[in-house]
């Protein structure tokens, strides 16, 4: 089995430019919508009084994964913006891994409960992961991505 580091970003830190590409790269590979170099940027230059909270997974230096929280609450809750593995090493445990991890040091840290997101109606294999980790539907949006692909939000309460 294959050992992997993990790197933590939260508000205190600082992401290196070079975190930043690759990020940038395995999201423009592995999802559907994928954020622009312009939204990642707007995003890591956000004010320091906004909360998030990015873990990495790596495997011999490589990004293999990673999960993205907003922290900030978010209609009452907290949101889990993206979650990312690589196209090869989809169904290794990754995902979930970096979801057990992530929340453990969130809920401990920040004393988050509630975690909401969106997901992609046609995107069946996430939201069936999303509800084997608890998260339960609670409303359905039409023409929600730009495409028009319509989305479902969720929810997992602790």
């Amino acid at each position: 089995m294959t050992k992997f580091q993990y790197r933590t970003f939260t508000p205190e830190s600082i992401m290196c430019e070079q975190d930043l590409s690759a990020i940038i790269e395995l999201e423009s590979r592995a999802l559907k919508y994928p954020w622009s170099q312009e939204s990642w940027s707007s995003f890591v230059a956000k004010p320091s009084s906004s909360v998030d909270f990015l873990l990495m997974t790596l495997e011999q230096d490589v990004l293999c994964g990673f999960i993205l929280f907003s922290l900030d609450s978010f209609d009452g809750h907290h949101e889990l913006l993206k979650i990312v593995v690589i196209p090869e090493r989809h169904g290794d445990g990754i995902a979930q891994q970096l979801f057990k991890n992530s929340i453990s040091e969130i809920k401990t840290r920040y004393k988050v409960s509630d975690i909401y997101l969106d997901v992609a109606l046609s995107n069946q294999r996430a939201i069936s992961f999303y509800k084997t980790l608890g998260f339960k539907e609670v409303r359905k949006m039409k023409k929600f991505y730009s495409d028009g692909a319509d989305a479902i939000g969720m929810l997992l309460c602790a």
